[in-house]
């Protein structure tokens, strides 16, 4: 096969790819849900054998403790966070009135320094948002239910509760068979090159699905157990949320950095629990910073302006799935732009130059009108 036949090829197999993402998003989130999962799992399952069990036994145990896990974790967490943000709408106009007695006055310099009428327009608001609390709180509680409602349309969550652990399953359970089976497929004349590639996507991809996954739920632990220790309403909420963001670097830190410290000064006023949610959350920089080497590394090699693109336009063109897929496929167009470039330095294409005489060698130049017996 020519080159240009091959380069076909490949363009007719991404076009076909990215139309399916298009046409067959909302069908494959259980898929591509499941397809992630088994990815994840799929080096526990292979220490898991090594312990005597067939691959059968292991994908059984592995699948029904992880789901096991992933469902009690919800049951428990779910009751919880639905109470905390219940309490913290219910107590929404004490915050707003604790904001206008406590927090305004520590910024009176400032407020003398504003001109009459913005300072007028502000208490106004200040008036009408604590006359009217019942309302916002009303106002709140349906976005907040219109939210889950939209998030529960768009995930259709019956579908990732019953597809995916089936398909985590059977992925997991004939996950080196389908490997070798499509290693296989790959055209002889390119085998070396498509292998070095996919080790590179496979070394990247790991980092980011299995070693960011992990550091994510530890910071999120940390920032939800600091944050109830404290004795935020929202820590469990912001907590997590701050960790599943953290994905995105800096994102995290400074996402939950600004709600923790902003929801202190609501529910306490301008005291120490301010200066300990910051702290939480400045802490946790700390842990990423030690916890990413090994768990991480620099096997992803992304930069976060190219992360944060990526999840834009995956979720922009093709919706959840889109987020699902994006830094994954993030990842190795980095490695195949990676070897392009490697390539086209390579190549006569950026220096045309011939190649350095191989009379020059380590720096000395030998006067080829000398004999090469007597050196005169």
């Amino acid at each position: 096969m020519s080159r240009s036949a091959r380069t076909l090829f490949w363009a007719i197999f991404v076009v076909v790819l990215v139309g399916s993402l298009w046409l067959l998003g909302g069908v494959l989130l259980p898929f591509v849900a499941g397809l992630l999962v088994a990815y994840f799992l799929d080096p526990l399952v292979d220490r898991v054998e090594t312990l005597g069990l067939g691959r059968m036994a292991a994908t059984w145990v592995v699948t029904i403790v992880f789901f096991g896990a992933l469902v009690v974790g919800l049951a428990v967490l779910a009751p919880y966070v639905q109470s905390r943000i219940g309490d913290f709408i219910d107590r929404l106009p004490e915050y707003v009135k604790l904001v206008r007695e406590e927090v305004l006055p520590q910024l009176d310099l400032l407020w003398r320094r504003l001109p009459p009428e913005v300072a007028e327009r502000i208490q106004g608001m200040f008036a009408t948002a604590e006359g009217e609390g019942s309302r916002a709180a009303g106002m709140i509680a349906s976005v907040l239910t219109g939210l889950m409602n939209s998030v529960m349309s768009i995930a259709n969550i019956v579908s990732l509760m019953l597809i995916t652990p089936v398909v985590s399953f059977y992925l997991l359970r004939d996950w080196d068979t389908m490997t070798a089976r499509i290693d296989g497929w790959v055209p002889v004349a390119g085998r070396d090159v498509v292998r070095r590639l996919a080790k590179d996507m496979d070394r990247g991809i790991a980092g980011l699905v299995r070693g960011q996954t992990l550091l994510c739920l530890i910071l999120g632990t940390w920032y939800s157990l600091g944050l109830v220790v404290i004795g935020l309403d929202l820590a469990v909420p912001i907590g997590m949320a701050a960790g599943i963001l953290s994905f995105v670097p800096f994102v995290g830190f400074i996402s939950g950095f600004a709600l923790s410290v902003g929801f202190a000064l609501l529910q306490f006023g301008t005291d120490w629990h301010v200066i300990a949610a910051g702290a939480i959350f400045l802490a946790g920089q700390g842990i990423e910073t030690l916890l990413q080497p090994p768990l991480v590394g620099n096997r992803v090699g992304l930069h976060p302006v190219w992360i944060i693109f990526a999840l834009m336009v995956g979720g922009a063109l093709f919706g959840l799935v889109g987020v699902l897929v994006a830094l994954p496929a993030a990842v190795c167009v980095a490695v195949l732009v990676r070897y392009a470039l490697e390539r086209y330095l390579a190549s006569a294409l950026y220096d045309p130059r011939p190649a350095i005489d191989q009379s020059m060698v380590d720096g000395t130049v030998i006067d080829a009108t000398r004999s090469p017996e007597t050196g005169h």
